[in-house]
């Protein structure tokens, strides 16, 4: 669950000047206000990391269950890249 204004922003899918505005607001916060950019990613990079699993993933999209399967990979290491400073080209 996005939490607004925390961890990102419920937007409706129909309303496609919401989103361009939206867009432009999280580049200027990106690049004006970059430690708040960086809070509200890290907010909710570790809210999934915290609350969510491929397994509930998998469990979701196949059938309860099916990740049984996957369970040797629970200790495998968190997937998400820190890329520190250096920019990221990518959807924010």
């Amino acid at each position: 669950m996005i939490k607004d204004d925390r961890m990102g922003h419920i937007l409706s899918l129909s309303d496609k000047e919401t989103w361009v505005k939206k867009i432009q607001e999280i580049h200027i916060l990106k690049t004006e206000q970059p430690n708040e950019f960086n809070l509200m990613r890290d907010t909710c990079r570790n809210h999934v990391r915290d609350n969510y699993s491929w397994g509930q993933a998998f469990d979701d999209l196949l059938g309860e269950g099916f990740s049984g399967a996957f369970n040797k990979w629970d200790n495998v290491p968190d997937p998400i890249i820190n890329y520190g400073e250096e920019s990221f080209k990518g959807v924010a």
